[in-house]
């Protein structure tokens, strides 16, 4: 653990759980909560009863938290089985110095933004936990292979400011984070949805950006601009069926990522 950042106090790392399967979604946030401690400052973390996979207790108030990966388009049964051969493959590199890199595949916005209302859509259905909690958040994590990485990567007001020739992408951004904002506007009985993606296993850097349900945004998380939205509700839908190649890139050897 980031010696920066005090992540021991949480009892999910405390008091680990014996469960490999909990103990493996405790590392998956830990870059989110250094985060988020910055924020909002959280007296503790807890493991829930699955659900919530959480509980975070931040101001006398305890918030049930739901973690889930993103997938690049919906899958049928057996889910993105991409990700189980990224690990093999990963397993299997010799080591050494040289780049590696893994193709996850092809997926239009179109199925990504599909594949986020649906996952929405069955976090919600499975809900019934939430009455046992006065805020409840789901928790989107950028996986290998997840889309929508860039929409989170730095200022979303940073992306307005193209330079020549890189306004395609500046739109593309826009339009996938206004696709996101509009399914977020039924996203009861969640308060927040939350994307995040760490970016660097070496420190406790946390890309994140929120969708309240309560357009004031309580907790003031970090969200979409006015302007990234604006920009992206005038985009043209041509770029919903723009493709996009998901790569994953590993260094084995001394640096291994």
């Amino acid at each position: 653990m980031n010696s920066r950042v005090d992540v021991s106090r949480f009892a999910i790392y405390s008091q680990p759980a014996s469960d490999q399967k909990r103990q493996k979604e405790a590392g998956e946030i830990l870059h989110l909560l250094c985060r988020l401690d910055q924020l909002i400052r959280l007296d503790d973390v807890q493991f829930g009863t699955d659900p919530p996979d959480f509980v975070f207790c931040c101001q006398g108030k305890q918030i049930g938290a739901e973690l889930t990966d993103l997938n690049p388009k919906v899958f049928k049964a057996g889910g993105n089985r991409a990700r189980g051969q990224f690990n093999k493959w990963r397993d299997e590199i010799s080591p050494d110095s040289l780049p590696h890199e893994f193709d996850f595949g092809v997926s239009t916005l179109r199925e990504s933004l599909a594949a986020f209302q649906k996952c929405v859509s069955v976090k919600r259905q499975g809900s019934s936990w939430c009455g046992n909690f006065p805020e409840k958040w789901l928790l989107v994590r950028i996986a290998d292979g997840s889309p929508f990485g860039e929409l989170i990567a730095g200022a979303q007001e940073k992306e307005l400011e193209t330079e020549p020739g890189m306004e395609a992408k500046a739109d593309y951004v826009a339009k996938a984070t206004f696709g996101i904002y509009t399914i977020c506007q039924d996203i009861q009985p969640f308060d927040y949805v939350l994307l995040f993606q760490k970016t660097d296993l070496a420190t406790s850097i946390c890309n994140l950006l929120a969708f309240p349900a309560n357009p004031n945004n309580p907790h003031q998380l970090p969200a979409p601009s006015h302007e990234v939205l604006k920009r992206g509700g005038s985009a043209t839908d041509g770029f919903l069926d723009c493709r996009r190649r998901s790569m994953r890139v590993v260094t084995v050897g001394p640096f291994r990522l």
